[in-house]
């Protein structure tokens, strides 16, 4: 196994996305934006595998309001209609 070692870090997505697409180097972008773009080429495909989490951080008290609940029911809905948008198999 090759260990490739970054010369080039970006924490920022949409950065991360360009320097990718300006042919500065290889990285791992989320499926939901690479998939999208067909001038991008997937790269080791069954030996990654990657999970990530997302978090909706609001403050306790705000947890009671309905809006919130209501915000926090749809994106819950809406990540499991994407599901394979979100992480294809």
């Amino acid at each position: 196994m090759q260990i490739l070692n970054p010369v080039f870090k970006v924490q920022v997505l949409p950065n991360q996305y360009s320097a990718i697409k300006s042919g500065l180097g290889i990285g791992i972008l989320p499926c939901f934006l690479a998939e999208q773009d067909a001038s991008l080429v997937k790269l080791c495909k069954h030996e990654i595998k990657l999970v990530r989490s997302f978090y909706l951080v609001t403050h306790p008290e705000s947890k009671r309001i309905s809006q919130v609940e209501t915000v926090w029911q749809y994106l819950k809905a809406l990540a499991s209609q994407k599901k394979q948008l979100l992480m294809p198999e």
